[in-house]
């Protein structure tokens, strides 16, 4: 174990795993991704341990942001409708015991407005919220300086609201019409990118102002101002 407190941080997405080695004052030392798994539940579980495995010795506990509700009295998540299916009314703690470490596990965009309101965009604002836009759309909200969570622990979780009041199917949430993943996608299809999960590729077309890309980013922009309004 490290002398200086360090920590491995891992965000769990639809699309990849990132994560990193921070110390106690948020300073990130590394950093890395790799694709989630998205086999089952034990592949999860065994590309964790490999990362811990790379960090012998330096980690002092490992927290995760995961998608989906967390009850954070049992560090259970529950996510049965989300992309990882695998991770439903699963104890990350007692599945990670052999690591003989302090875990500790919340909701993705709860994770992302605790974060910004310690070091970053959202400190010293007292009322606030996190959106991330990512394989779906998370959320957190800020007030008078800490996290509403809500009684059931469900609150910012904006991937629920209907983005069109005409139609309440999956399709309509804003899960999906605000993923920033199903953008990029869409992107990459009609450039024909080799990779249609490639961010970097999707916007250099954006930003080569490449007429279709541009139209598809724009709409996407349209839904998240649209989001963006019905929270403030």
């Amino acid at each position: 174990m490290s002398e200086e407190p360090r920590y491995l941080a891992v965000d769990v997405g639809g699309t990849n795993l990132k994560y990193a080695l921070i110390n106690r004052s948020g300073q990130m030392i590394k950093k890395s991704r790799m694709e989630t798994p998205h086999e089952g539940l034990t592949q999860f579980l065994e590309a964790i341990e490999k990362i811990s495995d790379k960090l012998n010795g330096q980690l002092n506990g490992v927290a995760f942001s995961t998608p989906g509700r967390v009850d954070t009295t049992t560090d259970t998540i529950y996510c049965r409708n989300s992309t990882l299916p695998y991770l439903n009314e699963v104890c990350l703690p007692r599945k990670l015991q052999k690591l003989g470490l302090p875990i500790s596990v919340e909701n993705d965009g709860k994770s992302a407005a605790l974060a910004e309101s310690w070091l970053g965009n959202l400190n010293d604002v007292k009322n606030g919220m996190a959106i991330v836009l990512g394989t779906c759309v998370g959320g957190g909200i800020m007030l008078d300086g800490h996290l509403w969570a809500g009684s059931r622990r469900l609150a910012g979780e904006v991937s629920l609201m209907p983005a069109d009041q005409t139609n309440l199917a999956d399709d309509g949430l804003f899960g999906k019409t605000g993923s920033a993943v199903r953008m990029i996608e869409a992107v990459n299809t009609v450039i024909g990118a080799s990779c249609l999960t490639d961010g970097h590729c999707a916007f250099a077309a954006i930003n080569a102002g490449q007429a279709q890309a541009t139209q598809i980013f724009r709409q996407y922009a349209r839904e998240v101002a649209a989001l963006i309004l019905r929270q403030s």
